[in-house]
């Protein structure tokens, strides 16, 4: 094994393994920060080494997580590569719009202890806006105590109570977190979170959950997610603590309220309460009703109802997109 040290400040070392026999590596391997498994080992194997052209290439790249392979990528007919070969002098030149940019530190510093984040996320063809600064809430005009909290992507809704805010989604990262708890706060100087709704378990929705647990308020979320939603509470985050791993809160200690499958709890007007029974008709503007929506996006999904307004807040249950199947949300919630 020989160390290679990362000279970017707030990056890890990576370890490169030779093999002692040819020579030839075997992988590479380092530790991130993940926003939900927490110290994470990310590992990438170079398998099955062949020679083209005096140069020696691993036909197969495997990509490894926490122990779990996540990708493999077999490459095949490398005919092209070419030892010495003369190029352009420009070729690996920066295009001069890219060099003209300026630089956004708090993205670059996001991108070096978190890269398997987004090498997994753009996988799926989604570019993520690592900007954060452009998040801002906007009221519902047909419901004067329900707030849409807007950023580039992955949204999130805020209903306001006389005793207090519930919060629904947990996206993203906690530099996203951070950017909507100062923005609640600024809008809401009084009043906590007393509720926060993870929607479903995907890395993108629920990467937030640690710091605004960290910030107070109980959990409303579908039941089967408990033990998830526990075990990315106590991850442990030791290489770039964040403010839960800070703070003195016991994982154990934290209220989780369940709705069961193909289920709904409401949340009444003037109570903190949530109770399971006949409740679609409810026409106060306080009054929430939380469905566990199973469908083929995610086994366990909460959609948001509100009844005074009839408006339904959701994540990946309805995406009016050719590009992504549509998950039927009529069916599911029927």
């Amino acid at each position: 094994m020989i160390g290679i040290p990362n000279l970017q400040p707030g990056s890890q070392d990576i370890e490169l393994y030779i093999d002692q026999h040819d020579g030839l590596p075997i992988k590479t391997q380092t530790l991130e920060d993940h926003p939900v498994s927490g110290d994470s080992k990310v590992e990438v194997l170079f398998q099955h080494w062949i020679q083209f052209n005096e140069i020696n290439s691993p036909k197969v790249l495997t990509y490894r997580f926490n122990g779990k392979i996540i990708n493999s990528e077999l490459y095949i007919g490398r005919h092209y590569l070419k030892a010495s070969a003369i190029t352009e002098n420009d070729l690996f030149d920066f295009p001069i719009e890219l060099v003209e940019q300026s630089v956004n530190h708090e993205a670059f510093s996001f991108g070096l202890r978190t890269s398997f984040w987004l090498y997994r996320h753009l996988a799926t063809g989604i570019s993520f806006d690592l900007d954060t600064s452009n998040v801002f809430i906007q009221p519902l005009s047909y419901q004067a105590n329900a707030y849409h909290i807007i950023g580039s992507t992955h949204h999130n809704l805020l209903i306001e109570r006389k005793k207090g805010l519930i919060l629904i989604g947990t996206s993203l990262h906690n530099e996203r977190s951070d950017v909507v708890l100062k923005a609640i706060k600024k809008k809401f100087p009084k009043k906590s979170i007393n509720y926060i709704v993870p929607k479903h378990l995907h890395t993108d929705h629920i990467g937030g959950l640690r710091q605004y647990v960290a910030n107070g308020g109980s959990l409303i979320a579908a039941q089967g997610t408990e033990a998830a939603l526990r075990n990315i509470l106590t991850a442990p985050h030791t290489l770039y603590p964040d403010q839960f791993s800070k703070s003195k809160i016991n994982v154990a200690d934290i209220a989780i309220e369940t709705v069961a499958e193909a289920s709904a709890l409401l949340l009444k007007q003037g109570s903190e309460t949530l109770f399971k029974e006949n409740i679609m008709s409810s026409s106060k503007p306080d009054d929430m009703i939380f469905i566990n929506v199973p469908n083929i996006h995610s086994l366990y999904n909460l959609v948001v109802y509100l009844p005074y307004s009839q408006t339904l807040f959701v994540s990946d249950v309805y995406i009016p997109t050719p590009l992504v199947e549509n998950c039927h949300i009529e069916n599911a919630i029927h």
